[in-house]
């Protein structure tokens, strides 16, 4: 931005007293100038001082028209210069608005006014008399003639939340749900600060599209009975659930907020993981706000714009294990890849895009791995194990040694390539099968693991997957699997193989591609993360539910071993704690700290 926008803060505000600036926007005819002016209030007034929160997407940074601000041009985004004008009281005898606009009224170039401004995030939107959502402008009817305006879409929606669904005819019903499913896909929904905006705000937040609003309580109810005419979109059955899952999270999340006083970290990182954020950084601040009262305090976060992307993110990290939830989250999210000064247990949280496995390397890596039981640490699936050493960078965490992995076949990047790489993955197999454990104690277990589950079942991690479920795959999909090798023909009761293999093929696709087929050295099966090595560890760590792939790393004048954390695995087998409960419960094996960097 630039250096005049200095001259608008002419003292700082006092974080002592919960100081906020509040923008006052003028009345004012329409295509006049946009004129406000800054004053400074405190959170600790009695009584609370007045102000609208506006919720919106900055927008394109490079379009940036000027508003007035204290009577010299003070340049915003064209979405907030739009929101504005539509804000603004353009009657004769209007009205001053008095609005709270993060990039207006926090000082954008101190960085410690950013700071203390985004840790008071909640009580900001907690205070609020209201927070306005800004999703855009109107959509016209002339534009969109088969999906009609978003006036009369909010009409309708009035009108059923309203219980007069009578009045409303098929036609203007469709319309209106076509409307709906367009305002979802605005940016403002995709937003990580828009989660705490909604979750915070203590009176009913007021959606905004053009001149049309309508309560966020009234548009769920009126978005649960247009789900009924779905089917005019015709869209595909996981079209729809993203747009379900979109709107129900963040309504779970203002009601879980509410009623809980606050969600833990884990599970707020969880919620916005497709949520974008143009700072990194704030993929972390941006859920401070909404943390239980009591967590705060646990491994605590402090709000520093000036820290490198990595040591924000390993502060998380910290949070996590400090609560006893860092192996169980770790198993369910993308590493991301080697980063440079990064440490590897640290996950890249931007990575973390739900719905867009074909472009990311790994797609919440660990969550397809998942199994249907207690999880692969068995009897220590609750355990609190992990804690991050002084020097920030080295995780320590115990468990148990697996084995070495021997043998590994990268998976190409289609389901119809890695198809044609399934006979040299029996080959792999075939091998692990005939070798001998060298732990005459641990042999007759190993045995019992390497051979307790088909190539078929190992290949969709033992699990379907259909429609979201994590069930126990039907006999039918060996039969399946038979056809697709070339063993079996098609079932006289078919007349299409592409009808007939569908369902395996589909979990077979949230499984194989840019991932790593591996055999070890005792001869277990598995698959793990894409970048796997031949004499990687595979590892458990009590309180994970999947194994854990680590690399051996050599660091100058080191007095133990230090390893590399390299993603979660499935290993077939041993995912329902048969390892833990066979040799770890019974002294075949003690537990052994690993030194993660």
């Amino acid at each position: 931005m630039p250096n005049t926008q200095s001259s608008h803060y002419p003292v700082r505000l006092n974080p002592s007293l919960r100081e906020i600036r509040r923008l006052h926007l003028r009345p004012g005819p329409p295509n006049s100038p946009i004129q406000c002016h800054l004053t400074t209030v405190s959170l600790l007034s009695s009584p609370k001082p007045f102000y609208e929160a506006l919720s919106y997407v900055w927008g394109d940074p490079s379009n940036r028209p000027s508003i007035l601000l204290h009577d010299s041009p003070f340049p915003v985004t064209r979405n907030l210069f739009t929101a504005l004008h539509y804000l603004r009281d353009e009657s004769p005898n209007g009205k001053e608005r008095i609005l709270w606009v993060d990039a207006v009224v926090i000082n954008q170039e101190d960085i410690d006014e950013r700071n203390s401004q985004v840790s008071m995030m909640d009580a900001v939107y907690a205070s609020a008399s209201h927070v306005l959502i800004w999703l855009g402008e109107a959509q016209e009817a002339d534009s969109h003639p088969r999906e009609g305006g978003s006036d009369d879409a909010f009409d309708v929606f009035h009108l059923l939340a309203e219980g007069r669904e009578t009045e409303v005819d098929l036609e203007r019903k469709v319309s209106a749900y076509n409307v709906r499913i367009n305002l979802n896909n605005r940016p403002w929904f995709g937003r990580v600060w828009i989660l705490q905006e909604l979750a915070l705000a203590t009176v009913d937040p007021v959606i905004l599209c053009g001149t049309t609003w309508i309560s966020w309580e009234n548009f769920m109810k009126a978005r649960r009975i247009l789900e009924r005419v779905g089917y005019e979109r015709n869209l595909t059955e996981e079209e729809e659930t993203m747009l379900k899952t979109k709107l129900d999270t963040l309504n779970d999340l203002r009601q879980a907020v509410s009623r809980n006083k606050g969600e833990s970290l884990r599970q707020l990182i969880v919620f916005s993981r497709s949520s974008l954020a143009t700072d990194p950084r704030d993929k972390i601040y941006g859920l401070l706000g909404m943390m239980k009262e009591e967590d705060k305090s646990v491994g605590s976060i402090v709000v520093d714009y000036r820290k490198p992307i990595s040591v924000v993110y390993a502060d998380a990290m910290t949070h996590l294990f400090a609560k006893g939830q860092g192996p169980y989250f770790l198993s369910g999210v993308s590493l991301g890849g080697k980063r440079d000064g990064w440490p590897s247990w640290v996950p890249d949280f931007t990575a973390q895009v739900a719905w867009q496995r074909e472009k990311d390397e790994e797609f919440i890596c660990g969550t397809t791995f998942y199994p249907r039981g207690v999880g692969v640490s068995g009897p220590g699936a609750d355990a609190d194990n992990g804690r991050i050493l002084d020097d920030g960078k080295t995780l320590q965490v115990g468990g148990m040694f697996v084995d070495i992995v021997t043998e590994v076949l990268v998976l190409k990047e289609t389901l119809d390539e890695c198809l044609q790489q399934l006979s040299q993955m029996e080959d792999l197999v075939g091998r692990a099968k005939d070798r001998i454990p060298t732990d005459n104690a641990l042999r007759p277990y190993l045995e019992k693991y390497k051979r307790s589950e088909k190539l078929w079942q190992t290949l969709i991690a033992n699990q379907d997957t259909r429609l979201f479920s994590n069930e126990s795959p039907p006999p039918s999909f060996e039969d399946i699997y038979e056809t697709i090798v070339g063993r079996r023909g098609l079932p006289a009761e078919f007349s299409s193989m592409e009808d007939y293999v569908r369902d395996y093929k589909n979990n077979l696709s949230n499984q194989l591609p840019r991932r790593t087929f591996f055999t070890t050295k005792s001869g277990l099966v598995g698959l793990g993360v894409s970048g796997m090595q031949r004499g990687d560890h595979i590892t458990i760590w009590f309180g994970a539910p999947v194994p854990f792939v680590i690399r051996p790393i050599e660091l100058e004048s080191a007095e133990r071993d230090f390893y590399n954390l390299v993603g979660a695995a499935y290993v077939a087998g041993i995912m329902d704690g048969e390892m833990v409960d066979d040799i770890y419960c019974e002294d075949l094996a003690d537990t052994n700290m690993f030194f993660i960097v």
